[in-house]
């Protein structure tokens, strides 16, 4: 409940999408290895995207921008899924992310509501 409709990518350093400007609400997964890699880091894992979808309550699909470790140099044990326009006020929606972690697949759905 109360989630944020938008974000202003041109906020965030560095900036995900430097000619998108506001977009939709971040929707993001960040995993913890569970045994430690390099050095003790226990964030030193590696996630590749396998698949992410954002619905509205009427099952249409949004266009929504995905960024990973493959195409982020900034990440490396996260997953984030970016709507490209601003969501709605109210609304509810499903987002569905889904990837492998060290090889490992891994999926999550669930519903959020933003904020009126």
């Amino acid at each position: 409940q109360g989630v944020p409709t938008s974000f202003d990518t041109d906020l965030e350093t560095p900036d995900p999408m430097p000619s998108a400007g506001v977009v939709g609400a971040p929707i993001s997964a960040t995993f913890v290895a569970p045994v430690f890699h390099d050095n003790d880091n226990p964030f030193a894992i590696h996630a590749d995207v396998a698949g992410c979808t954002l619905t509205d309550a009427s099952g249409q699909a949004l266009a929504v921008t995905v960024l990973d470790p493959g195409s982020d140099p900034h990440l490396d044990d996260t997953v984030v899924m970016l709507p490209d326009a601003a969501l709605q006020p109210g609304q509810t929606y499903v987002a569905s992310l889904a990837a492998s972690i060290d090889g490992v697949p891994w999926s999550r759905t669930w519903s959020f509501t933003t904020a009126e």
